[in-house]
């Protein structure tokens, strides 16, 4: 018995020996905590032992799994750093571990994204996404925004990505994150430029890198990169060549090879519009290579598509060719129609989960709606808060203008309007004062004189012509009384006045299509010449048939008398006094006036006179 408590003793003691103490894991946290960004070497052999040792601590083992994930993956280790994330994240779940899990879905998008797999990258960082939302990490939701935008921008879904990006910058913003902030203006500057939004791209990347400029941030080659693209569309070569060559010395100076061989591409881009192919070639070669050294599948055909273009150019068409071969390649790979599929499904899907409607059609024009509504506000993030308030101010000062102006306007159409009904006020009482005047004086004074004419019964045609008179002068004076006119009644009124239109010899055809209200001033012009017309007709051309017509319509009122007289000579028509006063008078209110006639046949006259 004693030998077997002896055996256990022994037994418990090498176990608690063998395990590490939490303080001594604790200890090998902190020492990693504090040097895996300065020395990633160094720091992912004590991560990796920590990852094997903390198993009894989950906590620490999922944490240790994915720092070894992370600094595995820096030191271009990729399949290693899947496996400790896959470890990590199985650790992660089974014990709730949920900021580490969060940071493990993440961390695997931005190794698929290193693979050029954008596909399987958009899901992992959707993933993220979610958890993220679940615990309310902002922070992370962002990161993990923002990645989502790149991958899906790569994939050819660039509304989605737009979507998440402004997603993303409205967060660090919120978060006073200023330098993620800034990195998400530049992104939405390239998004922007794929959309041809050129100004607004432009806006975006500058002031991205003004907040770079400001904090010291040294990473600023992406920043010139796109400042370039935008010159080169506006075909401003030389001010695009000085921003790709600021862009190749940001890289230069931070030995970041990524963004060196998008430099040395632009460069390269911009010689070959210049076709300036001698100083293309080595740097398109360059960005081959840097492609290729980083395995960017994307990058590599773009280079191998240009330098073909350079080779055959230069005359080098063996190189053209095989530099072709090898673009067509990669783009075949790259756009597979399984890829496609795929793609589309992810489209589908990351919409079904954003909007969360159970109708797929009215989903789509909400997202759409979102993303208006997004992009109008695009200009509230990329402005800063100085430029919003003196827009603002701004329009407070035009806008209070302008409803000054339109007062100050209404106001003076007011008086217009008020002065106008004065003066129409005026008018009408002149014309009842004159027309009562004509009738009280004038017109008592002719029917005296036609009394007395009665009573004598001399001077026949005296009497006549007084009546004649008198007849004229009420016509005047209803004129001037009248301040509308309609077609029947001014039919009616050259119906009264000529008594002779019922004779056999006179044939009269009236046409209306129009009964609104005359101008009276144009019914008195049209009753005067119709009048005088007739009168000519009848005293001096000794006609025995007379035929009137008129004709309304709502543009013009046309007269049309026609007689069997005796007629005219052209030359007595051109030189006849009584015509040319009818023709003047007709001119003066816009109106034509044309006769023909015939010696021995007759004459015919048409008046047109246009209601205004």
């Amino acid at each position: 018995m004693k030998s077997l408590l002896a055996l256990l003793c022994c037994f418990y003691a090498g176990l608690l020996w063998a395990t590490p103490s939490l303080d001594s894991l604790e200890a090998k946290k902190a020492r990693i905590e504090a040097n895996w960004r300065i020395a990633p070497a160094e720091t992912y052999a004590l991560a990796r032992t920590l990852f094997f040792e903390s198993k009894e601590v989950p906590e620490m083992q999922a944490w240790a799994g994915n720092i070894a994930g992370i600094l595995s993956a820096s030191l271009g280790m990729l399949d290693s750093s899947d496996w400790y994330y896959q470890q990590a994240l199985v650790v992660a779940k089974r014990h709730e571990v949920r900021e580490t899990l969060q940071k493990i879905k993440m961390n695997q998008g931005i190794n698929s994204n290193y693979r050029g797999d954008f596909k399987a990258a958009a899901l992992a960082f959707y993933d993220a996404i979610r958890e993220a939302r679940v615990d309310t990490n902002l922070m992370l939701e962002a990161y993990a925004s923002s990645n989502l935008g790149f991958a899906l921008q790569r994939i050819d879904l660039p509304l989605q990505a737009l979507n998440y990006h402004i997603k993303a910058a409205r967060l660090f913003w919120s978060l006073d994150q200023w330098i993620p902030y800034a990195n998400e203006l530049n992104n939405l500057s390239v998004l922007l430029y794929e959309k041809e939004r050129d100004s607004l791209s432009l806006l975006a990347v500058k002031q991205s890198l003004r907040i770079k400029l400001a904090m010291g941030v040294p990473n600023i080659g992406a920043n010139y990169l796109n400042i370039g693209n935008v010159y080169m569309r506006w075909n401003q070569l030389d001010s695009a060549e000085i921003n790709f060559s600021k862009a190749l010395e940001s890289s230069r100076a931070i030995n970041d090879l990524e963004m060196l061989g998008q430099s040395v591409y632009s460069l390269g881009w911009l010689h070959v519009q210049k076709e300036d192919f001698t100083r293309a070639k080595p740097l398109l070669e360059e960005a081959l290579a840097l492609a290729e050294l980083n395995d960017q599948g994307y990058s590599q055909q773009k280079a191998a598509d240009l330098l073909a273009t350079t080779y055959g150019n230069l005359g080098l068409y063996k190189q053209a060719y095989l530099s072709r071969l090898r673009a067509d390649a990669l783009n075949d790979s790259l756009y597979a129609e399984d890829d496609r599929v795929e793609i589309e499904a992810l489209r589908h899907s990351l919409e079904e989960e954003q909007l969360a409607s159970e109708n797929a059609l009215k989903d789509v024009q909400i997202a759409e709606d979102a993303l208006k509504k997004e992009q109008q506000q695009l200009q509230l993030i990329v402005l800063s808060s100085a430029l919003l308030l003196s827009l603002l101010v701004f329009l407070a000062f035009f806008l209070r203008s302008r409803e000054r102006q339109k007062w100050t306007q209404r106001q003076a159409k007011w008086e217009e309007e008020k002065n106008l009904l004065h003066l129409r006020q005026k008018h009408q009482e002149e014309k009842q004062r004159i027309s009562q005047d004509l009738h009280d004086n004038v017109g008592s004074r002719l029917t005296v004189l036609i009394h007395q004419l009665d009573a004598t019964g001399d001077a026949p045609d005296l009497h006549l012509a007084a009546r004649e008179t008198l007849q004229d002068l009420r016509q005047a004076v209803w004129l001037i009384r009248e301040e509308s006119l309609d077609a029947r009644r001014l039919v009616q009124r050259l119906q009264n006045q000529f008594g002779r239109i019922r004779d056999p010899k006179m044939d009269w055809e009236v046409k209306i299509d129009y009964d609104a209200p005359l101008p009276p001033h144009l019914a008195m012009h049209m009753l005067r010449v119709v009048q005088e017309l007739i009168n000519n007709a009848l005293k001096h051309a000794n006609a025995q048939r007379i035929q009137v017509q008129l004709a309304f319509d709502q543009k013009q009122m046309r007269a049309s008398i026609s007689d069997n007289g005796r007629g005219m000579e052209p030359n007595q028509m051109q030189s006849g006094g009584g015509l040319d006063g009818l023709n003047e008078r007709i001119l003066n209110v816009g109106g034509t006036f044309s006769w023909e006639s015939q010696v021995g046949k007759g004459s015919s006259f048409e008046v047109l006179l246009p209601i205004e």
